[in-house]
Parts: C-alpha cells; sequence; structure tokens
C-alpha cells in the first residue's frame, strides 16, 4: 500500500463534493482563531455531519498538535529481553516533527518521539 499524503486525500474529498453546495467559513469556539472550517448549510440545516476543509498551514514553534492520523503500513515483530516475541504496528505519519532522539545509552531503547 502506498502512503498518500494528506493534502491529495483531502483534494480527492473535495473534489467529489457536489460543486453546488455553498460553504461558509466561520472560527469554533475552543480553538485558536487561525483554525478555520467549512460548514455545509444543507448539512446544518438537517441536523447532518460537520464537513471540515483541510487547509495546509505551516508548523510554526508556537503551533500545537493536538493528534496524529496515521495510516498503518505493516506489522513486524521484536522480541523483549526474554526472548517473548511482540507484535508491533508501523504507521506513517505525514508532516511529522521530531522532538526527541532516544538513545540506547541513556533510555535504553533507540527511538524518536
Amino acid at each position: 500500500m502506498s502512503a498518500a499524503s494528506r493534502g491529495l486525500i483531502s483534494r480527492f474529498r473535495f473534489l467529489s463534493l457536489d460543486s453546488t453546495r455553498a460553504f461558509q467559513s466561520f472560527s469554533r469556539a475552543g480553538f485558536s482563531s487561525s483554525t478555520e472550517a467549512a460548514l455545509s448549510e444543507e448539512d446544518h440545516d438537517h441536523g447532518g455531519g460537520w464537513i471540515i476543509e483541510a487547509k495546509p498551514k505551516i508548523m510554526t514553534p508556537s503551533s500545537r498538535r493536538t493528534g496524529a492520523i496515521g495510516i498503518k503500513c505493516g506489522m513486524t515483530a521484536l522480541w523483549d529481553k526474554w526472548g517473548k516475541r511482540v507484535p508491533i504496528s508501523l504507521l506513517w505519519l505525514d508532516d511529522n516533527i521530531v522532538s526527541q532522539v532516544k538513545t540506547m545509552e541513556k533510555e535504553g531503547i533507540t527511538s524518536l518521539q
């Protein structure tokens, strides 16, 4: 399975929507003022779901990521110090910023955070 960019997926989703719908931009309470979402009037009036339009932005030192969206690429296994097999999932995360590099000397494991 090849990994696709979030921007590419959102563009396909946007193109698949009915182009006659009118979208309104608004800021939602509880989010920063730079967070905007597009709401379809038709869905809002009939109690339907929200349609949020993805808008790519540059991550700055003051930006916050409240979660992560990943695509499962596959599975493999690692073994602990007693020889027990531990299954792990491999995830692909787009636009990820490395905040810490864990080394065997300091933390006892090699990983990125």
